[in-house]
């Protein structure tokens, strides 16, 4: 097993060596530099709302929207809107991840499965978000089963298109030293190929992550009495756009920790296999 390993690492080693932060790149920097652009935002939004630039109606201040979170808050409403939109994101977005995972494998290193699957994958995967939602609406009700189902749904395909096509490409030598070891099938994959493949596949994780996230403000927007989605909703019938900024801020915070946390993951995999 140990030229199986040298044959990993040979693999993965560029990538791991262009993901180390460079001689002076500490972590405390690497935030500080994150954190100019949203600093800078924050302060001409501030800037253009104190100047009256802009109508309060149309451009409420940060103060007004952090008011109206504060507001939400001593009602007992942020939080649960908060944890109702985040739950469906993690189910939906592990149940189209594992499926686009299992479909892709079949694709990218199956003939057979490229020709039987591909063409189909490849038109359903035009579908706009919003046109399953009647559908799904019709089979599954108003519930929770058709919104995990759409986010599922959004979640597919990017990892489905990353590891079928990152799977093709795999170096056939290493393919052939694990099967040397007596490696076949499905310790195969998760023993050599899967882990050639890993900085596709981290790629793959973080869009149908994002991708989860857009199909969860569509499911919520037409089908939900809570979440971020309906929050949005409810805040624009209702001319509350100090609301419908800050479910845009809380959308955007979420989806930035979510996507940090498969980033935390992915430095992990790549000390284990580099």
């Amino acid at each position: 097993m140990a030229d199986q390993q040298a044959a990993v690492e040979r693999a993965n080693g560029a990538t791991v060596s262009s993901t180390r932060p460079g001689p002076g790149a500490g972590r405390a920097g690497t935030i500080v530099l994150g954190l100019l652009v949203p600093v800078a935002l924050l302060g001409l939004w501030w800037g253009v709302t104190a100047a009256g630039l802009v109508p309060p109606y149309q451009l409420p201040g940060p103060v007004a929207v952090w008011d109206a979170a504060v507001d939400l808050v001593e009602r007992g409403q942020l939080w649960h809107h908060v944890a109702i939109s985040t739950q469906r994101v993690l189910i939906g977005f592990a149940l189209g991840a594992a499926a686009g995972l299992a479909v892709g494998s079949l694709v990218g290193l199956s003939k057979l499965g490229d020709l039987l699957l591909a063409p189909t994958l490849g038109a359903i995967r035009a579908v706009p978000s919003l046109a399953w939602v009647p559908l799904l609406i019709l089979w599954l009700k108003i519930g929770e089963e058709s919104k995990i189902t759409l986010i599922a749904i959004g979640a597919f395909f990017p990892v489905y298109t990353t590891i079928a096509a990152a799977l093709r490409h795999v170096d056939p030598h290493l393919v052939e030293a694990g099967r040397a070891f007596g490696l076949r099938g499905l310790r195969l994959l998760t023993t050599v190929q899967l882990p050639a493949v890993l900085p596709s596949l981290v790629a793959g994780l973080r869009l149908a992550l994002a991708q989860s996230w857009l199909f969860l403000v569509a499911a919520e927007l037409i089908a939900s009495s809570m979440g971020l989605g309906f929050l949005l909703n409810d805040s624009q019938q209702n001319g509350r756009v100090d609301r419908i900024l800050l479910a845009i801020v809380l959308l955007a915070v979420l989806g930035k920790l979510t996507d940090a946390l498969i980033g935390l993951a992915e430095r992990r995999l790549l000390r284990r296999w580099a």
